[in-house]
């Protein structure tokens, strides 16, 4: 009953051209789980020279045929395609593809780098039973007559959590693990009970008749789907459907590692959001949606970005407020004060001081912001770990100086949706998420953050030195 009722099908659009130990290896997995499934794309020559070569998805399992003259298994099912069908950046193509080989009525989608426990398994009646199709209507959500079977909006998505088990490998691993779980919890936790949760490519169960008959599990388009997944739970969204959130099933996951890593997916991300901000999408949520769900969706999803600009933004004015100061301060006379009253002979002085406490205070924000940004990821902690794995977690990272870091990595992530919406050029990025082992030279590092960084910190740093020496 278990194999008739779940399936397990893996989109992989390069298994025709394996090589020799790449298929040995899909062989193994075929003979030890023979009710594995694997959807490809299958590439026939053009039958007349110069034409485009014909395109299948075939899809094989462990109780396909072997064929010994070729070394592969003939495929159960093989539908021809009208033509490639990866048009945009890769993924949500696999995707699309291999929709069509799935049975049943709900989806759960898994990524490469994600994980399971054989216990959460035990949890899949629970879930289903999140999507609230006990009783099912036999009218027609579109004829004239039964609305009220429909009133209340289906259940689209059910969001589960995840469990970074990268964040136990270097500091940097702690730090995408530490952002990933306060987002993929704690805020998703938040927005789902708010009604402003979307997709976000986790584990997340999907109504799979309500999405691929509403346009399907993502959207494909190269460049401007780039967050795809995200994508589908505005789809959702935008037609009716409800998204809820669980906390008592959960998957593994696995994050970057290194520095150019985890600066790179903060780069894919910066670019993927400012796609998304002159998507139509967004526009009709952004007029449609009522206030309160507005300011949901507004400060959960574009408003954090927009939020980072602004403060880079912020602390450029800041700086340049300090250099004019300290200008002023080489250009007029300051007034002294002895007890709190006027030195004599002091005509025509400035008084200063309450700039310099305002300077004061803003540094002090400053700082206090720094702080707070770290407040979810420990309440998190405190939530779930305990006090004292709490404050142990918020000291490692602090002691690393991880806020030096998520300034660096803020900047690039401003960066890229500023270039990104001014000029283009949105790209998938591939990380790898592979082990941080190799040391990076000065040149490339140099080369590749000098542009949004590292020039523009020197910038910072010649105004302050200039108003700091000026106040001495």
């Amino acid at each position: 009953m278990a194999r008739r009722k779940f399936k397990f099908v893996v989109s992989m659009q390069r298994y025709s051209k394996f090589n020799k130990e790449e298929q040995e290896n899909a062989e193994f997995l075929l003979r030890a789980y023979p009710d594995l499934q694997i959807a490809y794309l299958d590439e026939e020559p053009a039958k007349k020279d110069g034409g485009e070569p014909r395109l299948f998805s075939a899809l094989i399992d462990g109780h396909s045929e072997f064929v010994p003259e070729t070394g592969r298994r003939r495929p159960k099912f093989r539908i021809e395609l009208p033509g490639n069908p990866i048009l945009g950046d890769g993924k949500s193509d696999n995707q699309n593809h291999a929709i069509i080989f799935y049975r049943g009525e709900y989806l759960q989608l898994i990524d490469a780098n994600q994980d399971n426990y054989l216990e959460e398994c035990l949890k899949i009646r629970n879930i289903l039973g999140e999507f609230e199709d006990f009783h099912m209507s036999n009218q027609s959500p579109y004829a004239q007559w039964g609305h009220k079977d429909f009133q209340k909006s289906p259940v689209a998505i059910v969001g589960a959590r995840e469990y970074i088990f990268s964040e136990n490998i270097g500091i940097l691993g702690d730090v995408a693990a530490g952002k990933e779980q306060t987002f993929g919890t704690l805020t998703a936790r938040s927005l789902a009970w708010i009604g402003g949760k979307l997709h976000y490519g986790h584990p997340d169960f999907l109504n799979a008749t309500f999405m691929t008959t509403r346009g399907g599990v993502s959207k494909a388009q190269k460049g401007l789907h780039l967050n795809e997944d995200i994508f589908a739970g505005m789809n959702a969204f935008g037609r009716g459907g409800r998204i809820k959130h669980t906390e008592y099933f959960q998957c593994g996951k696995g994050r970057d590692l290194g520095f150019g890593t985890v600066l790179n997916f903060q780069t894919k991300l910066g670019n993927g959001m400012a796609e998304q901000m002159l998507s139509r999408e967004y526009y009709y949520l952004g007029t449609q949606l009522p206030v309160d769900r507005f300011l949901t969706f507004y400060y959960g999803h574009p408003g954090f970005h927009l939020n980072n600009i602004l403060v880079i933004f912020s602390v450029q004015v800041f700086i340049i407020s300090l250099l004019f100061l300290g200008t002023l301060m080489e250009s007029v006379p300051i007034c002294n004060y002895i007890n709190g009253q006027l030195s004599p002979n002091q005509n025509g002085c400035y008084n200063l001081f309450p700039v310099f406490d305002w300077i004061k205070r803003c540094m002090i924000s400053i700082f206090l912001v720094f702080m707070i940004a770290f407040l979810p990821l420990f309440i998190q902690e405190l939530t779930e770990r305990g006090a004292g794995r709490a404050v142990l977690r918020l000291a490692k990272h602090f002691l690393s100086l991880s806020p030096m870091f998520e300034v660096f990595a803020t900047q690039i992530q401003s960066n890229s949706i500023l270039v990104n919406m001014s000029f283009g050029g949105a790209r998938y990025i591939a990380t790898g998420r592979g082990f941080a082992t190799t040391r990076i030279s000065f040149s490339i590092l140099y080369s590749r953050f000098a542009g949004p960084i590292l020039v523009l910190g020197l910038y910072h740093r010649l105004p302050r030195i200039f108003a700091l020496d000026v106040t001495r």
